[in-house]
């Protein structure tokens, strides 16, 4: 059965056990080896003197016979001990060099055994220094008489070991918390009192300091009376925010693992050094504030069905992370060359699928806080002149990030010291402090090996472990986790100074990938001649620069020092195997990592099991190892290609209407060259209020003014028949921005200081200049050939786009999509929380978030509800039936009923789902308005459906209740700005710059990251004859993608308008 808890009992015996058993054997193999190799000469002289000195005699006497063997006694058979001596001492002197630099001598032929005992008793005597050293703080130990992971406490600190109940009664003195008197019942452990009293189980050490007489975690017995601390801020209940593992997760016993036949002498240090470390406890969860009850922690998120790690096929939260990254800035990318009428094209169903998955489990919050802690202690350790601690594994649980030393060293606050040698240090996410200038990223070769039992990720720096061999003899998983181990690496923030070589792995990854991190190589000679002359420069450099590893060279101002990561995934022969041995783990360390499939070349090894978990050697670390099918690598190089696409022109071939030309750059200018007429008449306040200001990242959106200014064409936000409108909120701090979502790279939060408006190329100064303008329409003539918005006649609105806007301003239940998310006249009931009887908030924009869903796709079957939401469970499964009904049941009373009882939200029908068809959604609504040709709807048409947009498509949702959205937001975004791209040139026709103004403040507020759209507004200023207007839509478009890439340039035809601006006499960048 798979761990559920760490224990902690018979910690200290069985550590003490087998340090002493290390001891001992140690000993005995210094004894054995000093007297084979030092006292069989000696003996030798001493009983039969030198057998060279009388071999001249012997060859007289071989001719003779040997009566009573004195011949053989005395002269050959100490000759045949002194030939096997020297065959020993040889053996043990080609040991000797390969057990220090950590990796397995080369067999000579005719030495086999005795190189076998050599090694054997060098690598007891090197363990034995192991033990008796100062790093040994503890031991991680995985007993085969449990399957429970044992932690024991740090015990030694200094070279001696400290009393537990010396360290008690100091504590108790110094600080003696108030406590109650606790009967041992039947069934009592200190873990679970602790857990009971004291909200986790891991403060059963508060419960030892109080009793001084407790000497061992196990020894309480029925009937003792033990003094129990009184909690601080105790929660009501534990709260549990991740499944237990299942029951069917395969036990883990000594057994399994196979330790290291010849261990060397840097590869025992770090094996102890990691046993050490890792055999602490895991740090308690820093809490500032009592942690929520469990009703507490439900309301906001009892729909939204069990928290992931991992996908169902094991891509863990930090991989996806940076994939999704990834495809988000080339969707930005692609956005950004879009022309108006372009499309880009959907992905399969597949790849849908599977990227529903990743952005299930996503955690890029913790990425960025892994991130900035490691270049935090970059900055520290350069400022202080001090080299980088020697972080070997990192633990990433929701309360904490712990660090795992291979050496004692202080780390600065806010880090906590979570044992005595200074070897595992915590902190909380939300302490993680800002490095003060930019770094290079210290650990590039951090990268997640898989998932603990305890739901924390745990990662490995690939560079310090040097070899690591992924075995997997039952299921061939050996490749799958190699190519994720591949993928992190390439996409990881932290990755950017690494080079990644494969070998016999995911060839099609390079390509697929393109961050210029990864290399193919064809043949194993062809990579080791790189890595040799990869080395060579290295190991110059290191030497010119007077550092004797790279973590030294790393706090140092100048060059990078980029570590060489190889994946490799074939059998190589014994010369290319000891080749590669040596390039590994060469002393001083170059850089050069070996993660191998199938075979090791170490004592680090990852075997997995029948049952698909892994035990990392030789630690004894259980985890699920996190992996990436060949099904889901195949969907994962689409979605790359895809968003890597450029947008195409639709089938039919048209942009624009028949017979009339759009007004180019040219066109503007020749107009402004050879007109003094002054600019069309500006319109009403309101028709530049169309689209609210866009709002800085983090912030709540508020709920715009209506874009008509006729109240025919408004919505009536007074007459709602809820209290409280909901608007989607984030309910997790520091999420990305709504107009970006999840496909724009998007610039970290600072949680004082709010993004600069030239990220999101904020739209305010465009509302505020026209009513500025709207103040002075009496000093502007309307322009001959043109017809501001304002003069749009109403009358000139057909009786179904009438129709339609009239239901939209009613009392009907609209779903609005366009702009910030909410629900407009819902009849129900607006989820609670049981406890408090207040609004739930996150429960509630689950159930918006399903009325999304229902409104974009009418008739869902039960699978497609399901994949949408909870991709990574099982359909048929009983959890996801009670998701299902429990978020169904959820929204249909929020929902609630119309004036006949009709239900709006009825239930499944042969399977089925969908609305009421009274409930309308501002999408459907527009389309309906535009028709199916964009270029010959009529101008009152056109701008009544711009008039629906309020903001960017799902404008401040959490992504987390829209991971099936992508497709309908990205079909959105290209239709609105189609929409609002083919009134400005209508606009520029007809010489209306307030008009212009309309259709290019849409469009860059839909989707900022359009060049079209800036192109639109400069034109639309241009065309008002505001200098200043343009200069600064030109500052700011250059601050947006300055805030991406300062390399970035404007393309060819934004380079082509700002030169003829220029020419024109406006001072623009």
């Amino acid at each position: 059965m798979c761990p559920t808890r760490w224990y902690v009992p018979l910690g200290a015996m069985v550590r003490r056990m087998r340090s002493l058993m290390k001891i001992i054997k140690g000993l005995a193999a210094l004894t054995v080896l000093l007297g084979l190799v030092a006292g069989v000469p000696i003996a030798l002289f001493a009983l039969v003197g030198n057998p060279l000195e009388r071999l001249p005699e012997v060859l007289q006497l071989l001719s003779r016979p040997d009566y009573g063997g004195i011949i053989f006694f005395s002269t050959i058979l100490p000759i045949i001990g002194w030939a096997l001596w020297a065959f020993f001492t040889l053996s043990v002197a080609i040991e000797i060099p390969s057990a220090v630099r950590g990796i397995k001598a080369p067999r000579i032929r005719g030495l086999g055994s005795m190189q076998g005992v050599a090694a054997t008793l060098l690598a007891a005597v090197i363990a034995l220094f192991g033990v008796v050293g100062p790093a040994n703080a503890a031991t991680f130990d995985t007993s085969s008489q449990s399957s429970h992971i044992v932690i024991t406490a740090p015990q030694q600190a200094g070279g001696h070991t400290t009393d537990q109940a010396q360290a008690a009664a100091a504590a108790q003195k110094t600080d003696s918390p108030k406590t109650f008197t606790h009967i041992v019942e039947s069934g009592d452990t200190l873990w679970g009192l602790a857990e009971k009293h004291l909200g986790d189980g891991l403060k059963y050490k508060q419960i030892l300091d109080c009793n001084p007489g407790i000497l061992d975690a196990d020894e309480i017995y029925t009937g003792d009376q033990i003094n129990i601390p009184v909690a601080q801020n105790a929660p009501a209940e534990k709260t549990q925010s991740k499944p237990a593992p299942k029951a069917e997760t395969p036990e883990t016993t000594t057994s399994e693992k196979s330790e290291p036949e010849h261990p060397a002498a840097d590869t025992q240090d770090r094996s102890s050094a990691v046993e050490n470390a890792l055999s602490a406890p895991a740090p308690e969860p820093v809490q500032e504030t009592p942690p929520p009850t469990q009703e507490q922690v439900s309301e906001d998120d009892s729909a939204m069905g069990d928290t992931f790690l991992q996908t169902t096929a094991g891509i863990g939260g930090l991989l996806a992370a940076g994939l999704l990254a990834l495809i988000g800035k080339r969707r930005w990318h692609q956005r950004r060359l879009r022309k108006a009428g372009q499309r880009t094209s959907p992905v399969s169903a597949a790849a849908a699928r599977t990227e529903r998955e990743i952005r299930d489990v996503e955690d890029p919050i913790t990425q960025e806080k892994i991130d900035q802690a490691l270049r935090f202690l970059a900055t520290w350790a350069t400022e202080n002149g001090t080299s980088l601690p020697k972080i070997f594994c990192l633990r990433a649980s929701t309360g904490a990030l712990t660090f795992y030393l291979s050496e004692p060293k202080d780390l600065p606050e806010p880090w906590a010291k979570e044992d005595d040698e200074g070897t595992v240090w915590s902190l909380h996410p939300t302490d993680v402090p800002t490095p003060e200038a930019y770094t290079d990223a210290p650990y590039p070769a951090m990268v997640t090996i898989g998932e603990d039992t305890k739901n924390a990720q745990i990662l490995i720096d690939a560079e310090y472990i040097g070899a690591l061999g992924i075995e997997d003899h039952h299921n061939g998983s050996s490749h799958h986790i190699l190519t994720a181990l591949a993928v992190e690496l390439a996409c990881s923030p932290w990755s950017e100074q690494l080079t990644i070589s494969l070998c016999g792995v995911a060839d099609d990854l390079p390509n697929a990938l393109g961050t210029g991190r990864i290399t193919s190589y064809a043949s194993i000679n062809d990579l080791l001649t790189m890595l040799q002359g990869r080395a060579a420069d290295v190991r110059a450099a290191m030497q010119a620069a007077e550092v004797s590893t790279l973590h030294e060279a790393r706090t140092l101002p100048g060059q990078s020092w980029m570590p060489e990561i190889v994946l490799l995934g074939v059998e190589p022969t014994d010369r290319q195997r000891h080749q590669l041995m040596d390039l590994v783990s060469q002393i001083p360390r170059l850089g050069i990592a070996a993660i191998t499939a199938g075979f090791t070349l170490g004592d680090w090894k990852l075997s997995v099991d029948t049952e698909g978990y892994a035990t990392l050697a030789p630690v004894g670390l259980m985890l699920k190892p996190q992996k990436i099918t060949p099904e889901q690598q195949e969907t994962i190089i689409e979605l790359l290609a895809q968003s890597a696409a450029a947008a195409e022109d639709p089938e039919d071939g048209t942009s624009h209407a028949a017979g009339e030309t759009p007004a180019t750059v040219e066109d503007v200018v020749i107009h402004i060259h050879h007109t003094d007429a002054p600019p069309a008449s500006g319109s009403s306040a309101d028709e530049l209020q169309a689209v609210p200001a866009q709002l800085h990242e983090g912030s709540v959106a508020e709920p715009a003014e209506e874009l008509a200014a006729d109240p025919e064409l408004a919505v009536d936000n007074d007459d709602k028949s809820i209290e409280h409108p909901v608007a989607e909120t984030p309910d997790i701090p520091l999420e990305a921005p709504a107009a970006a979502q999840d496909d724009e790279p998007v610039v970290p939060v600072q949680e004082t200081e709010l993004v600069e408006e030239a990220m999101l190329a904020t739209v305010t100064h465009l509302a505020d200049r026209g009513r500025e303008k709207a103040k002075d329409d009496a000093e502007l003539q309307p322009a001959d050939n043109g017809m501001s918005p304002h003069q749009v006649p109403l009358g000139d609105l057909d009786p179904d786009a009438t129709e339609l806007l009239g239901l939209v301003s009613g009392d009907t239940t609209v779903i609005r999509l366009l702009g910030t998310v909410e629900v407009l006249n819902a009849r129900g009931i607006e989820p609670t929380s049981p406890s408090t009887g207040k609004p739930a908030p996150g429960t509630t924009a689950r159930c918006v978030g399903l009325l999304a869903y229902m409104a974009l796709h009418p008739g869902a079957t039960t699978e497609q509800y399901n994949e949408a939401f909870w991709p990574n469970t099982e359909v048929s499964g009983a959890k996801a039936a009670q998701n299902r009904n429990k978020l169904s049941n959820l929204t249909r009373a929020y929902l609630g009923q119309a004036d006949d009882g009709t239900m709006l939200f009825p239930h499944a029908r042969d399977e089925r789902y969908r609305l009421d068809e009274q409930v309308l959604c501002d999408w459907t609504v527009f389309t309906r308005l535009i028709g199916d040709n964009i270029q010959t709807v009529s101008l009152p048409r056109l701008v009544a459906a711009l008039r629906l947009v309020r903001g960017a498509p799902f404008e401040g949702i959490r992504p987390k209740n829209y991971l099936w959205n992508e497709r309908n937001m990205t079909e959105m975004i290209e239709v609105i700005s189609m929409a609002a791209h083919e009134l400005v040139d209508r606009a520029m026709a007809k010489n209306d710059a307030q008009l212009a103004r309309l259709g290019a403040l849409v469009g860059r507020t839909v989707d900022p990251a359009n060049e079209q759209a800036w192109r639109d507004a400069i034109t639309a200023e241009h065309l008002a004859k505001d200098h200043s207007g343009v200069e600064e839509i030109v500052e700011k478009f250059h601050d947006y993608l300055g805030a991406f890439d300062e390399d970035f340039e404007p393309e060819d035809e934004t380079q082509q308008l700002l030169n003829e601006l220029r020419e024109v006499g406006y001072h623009v960048a």
